[in-house]
């Protein structure tokens, strides 16, 4: 099989493993305190991982950044950046304020294995709200935790269906996958310790099931995200010498 492999193949790859060493480079910068003494938005942190307002309908694999997150995710049947439930195909009855609302991911995947059998059900969804580095004025109407519950209520109450004008089920229980991702600052941690969340060991990461909604919320750090990416890839880059 190696021997199979071409060098334009090889140098491909080179160049693929280098990519992702610049933008994880990037990310880490733009993580910090800029000159100005402020951080970037979060719409510039969202950029690094998918382009915003855009789709899998109109962005291929080389023009994201998914496996910054999670590699599984780059191979879902659907993935919208930015885009409010209005536009996300498959959500129908909305009410005018529900067709606002616009999750910063929202993944899913089908229980097929044919991407277009629009009667199965979804095998995975995932729900992702990021929040831009450092803020700290999060309060008990305006957090990202209250925003995700807001998002399940649209799903949960059939808001969501398939091509086939049917409400969708998630297969393995119906389990669905809330991701937050922001940094650790006080009133971050007032509400994780007010919604019960649990700590994963030392770690910045929280967990927490919501039985009603049959979710599973996980809050993570920019930091916890960038470091696991980083020893995800760095035997890559150890191999090419570029550790």
């Amino acid at each position: 099989m190696l021997e199979k492999i071409t060098p334009t193949g090889k140098a491909d790859l080179a160049e693929y493993i280098i990519h992702r060493k610049t933008i994880l480079k990037l990310f880490e910068t733009d993580l910090n305190i800029r000159g100005d003494q402020t951080f970037a938005k979060e719409d510039v942190i969202h950029s690094y991982i998918f382009p915003i307002k855009s789709s899998t309908d109109n962005i291929t694999y080389n023009e994201h950044n998914l496996w910054l997150l999670d590699e599984r995710l780059a191979y879902n049947t659907y993935i919208a950046s930015d885009k409010s439930f209005g536009q996300i195909p498959g959500f129908s009855d909305l009410e005018d304020g529900e067709k606002k609302k616009r999750p910063d991911i929202y993944a899913y995947s089908y229980a097929t294995v044919e991407p277009n059998d629009t009667y199965s059900p979804y095998k995975s969804l995932d729900i992702f709200e990021f929040k831009r580095p450092m803020r700290n004025d999060f309060n008990p109407d305006d957090n990202p935790h209250s925003q995700i519950i807001k998002y399940l209520n649209i799903i949960r109450r059939g808001k969501a269906k398939n091509k086939n004008e049917k409400a969708f089920s998630v297969v393995d229980g119906g389990l669905i996958n809330c991701h937050i991702i922001c940094d650790f600052t006080p009133t971050l941690i007032n509400m994780l310790t007010d919604q019960d969340f649990n700590r994963v060991g030392s770690e910045d990461w929280f967990i927490k099931f919501h039985k009603h909604h049959n979710a599973l919320i996980e809050v993570k750090s920019f930091d916890f995200i960038l470091s696991n990416a980083i020893k995800r890839n760095q035997i890559l880059f150890d191999k090419l010498g570029i550790g």
